[in-house]
């Protein structure tokens, strides 16, 4: 399996699609820490069990064989495949070694190896899981702030009201998406740094072993090739880190001073928009597509865990609402060919609705 990669750009559109993507990567993060976990909790019987200390060796060496995580997508990327697959490669370094000689963890430092497992739980592992409370509280909090805003009417709230409401939801929404950069970032870091940080302590504690090794010796001089290219890809694969979360700084920022503008996509326009079926309102993630002309209505919210429901229609017309007949603001009509009625659509400000309408062809959406 191989991950598909999270992308800024998804942030501002918060599809369901994207939603799933986090909860894979979420589960990635999870399945990697209870392999950290079960790593240190096999190694710590390793050292404890000194009377048992050939059948422990193995299986740690089973261990780390079997251990496995993924790297998100890159195509033709050899270095990140060797970094991915080079615990098994240290899982049988041990049992070579176990074979030439069936002692040597006295000398071998495991603590030490403990201690950094652990610290890259503490300071990456369990940061993302803090980044995920505080992205779902915000979510929560943000989406309640939305459903409370479309139901503002003008009839009932003053124009400074209204205006006040407008800066709040901007104000809600730029934290949103704040947020939401900050915790795609912290994921995406997870899964760069444990490429080098996770096996590059692994990669020293197998060093160690090597040079209490008097009779593995041969087994050492015959892995060192692969040990010093290993370590070349990871350094390399650290200064690509850098040179990314440089990248990324830049690109959060630009996309947090013009939200708008990263949302656009060739051929299709995306986002929340409020649909009234008979007497109530549903959130619908839509999709047009501005060639064929058809919007498809994903029922969703992104406090849901899945989409509810699908419609598709083809967009023959769209008008404009006056906001004064009207019970909510930025609301539209457009006409479809699967049904005889107006759909009534909603959207969450003027500016999106004029982007809607621009995108559906209306004659006169300002």
């Amino acid at each position: 399996m191989v991950l598909e990669g999270l992308e800024f750009e998804e942030c501002f559109l918060d599809s369901p699609e994207f939603r799933q993507n986090l909860r894979i990567h979420e589960a990635e993060i999870e399945k990697t820490d209870k392999g950290i976990r079960d790593l240190i909790r096999t190694g710590k019987t390793l050292v404890e069990a000194a009377q048992n200390l050939s059948r422990a060796q193995r299986a740690f060496s089973q261990m780390l064989t079997n251990f496995k995580f993924e790297c998100v997508e890159q195509k033709g990327n050899e270095e990140e495949v060797q970094i991915s697959t080079s615990l098994q490669e240290l899982g049988k370094l041990v049992g070579l070694i176990e074979d030439e000689r069936d002692r040597m963890l006295e000398a071998a430092n495991y603590d030490k190896l403990v201690s950094k497992l652990e610290e890259f739980r503490r300071d990456h592992i369990a940061i993302a899981r803090e980044h995920k409370k505080s992205f779902d509280k915000q979510t929560e909090r943000y989406c309640k702030s939305v459903d409370s805003h479309v139901k503002l009417t003008p009839k009932k709230n003053s124009d400074a009201e209204l205006h006040s409401a407008d800066l709040s939801l901007d104000s809600e929404r730029r934290q949103y998406h704040r947020e939401s950069l900050s915790y795609v970032y912290k994921l995406q870091e997870v899964q760069e740094r444990k490429k080098f940080d996770f096996v590059e302590n692994l990669v020293g504690f197998a060093n160690n072993w090597l040079l209490f090794y008097t009779k593995g010796h041969e087994v050492s001089t015959n892995f060192k090739p692969y040990m010093t290219n290993l370590q070349l890809k990871l350094q390399s694969a650290k200064s690509e880190y850098e040179q990314k979360k440089k990248e990324a700084d830049g690109v959060m920022h630009k996309m947090l001073m013009a939200p708008y503008d990263s949302k656009k996509q060739e051929g299709l326009h995306e986002g929340y928009l409020y649909v009234q079926f008979k007497r109530s309102w549903t959130k619908c993630y839509c999709t047009f597509n501005k060639n064929t002309k058809v919007l498809k209505m994903s029922m969703y919210s992104q406090t849901l865990p899945a989409v509810t429901g699908e419609q598709f229609f083809t967009v023959t017309s769209c008008t404009r609402k006056v906001e004064e007949i009207n019970d909510r603001r930025f609301c539209f009509d457009i006409t479809v060919t699967e049904k005889h009625s107006i759909v009534v659509i909603q959207a969450i400000n003027k500016e999106e609705r004029t982007q809607w309408m621009v995108a559906m062809g209306c004659k006169d959406p300002v």
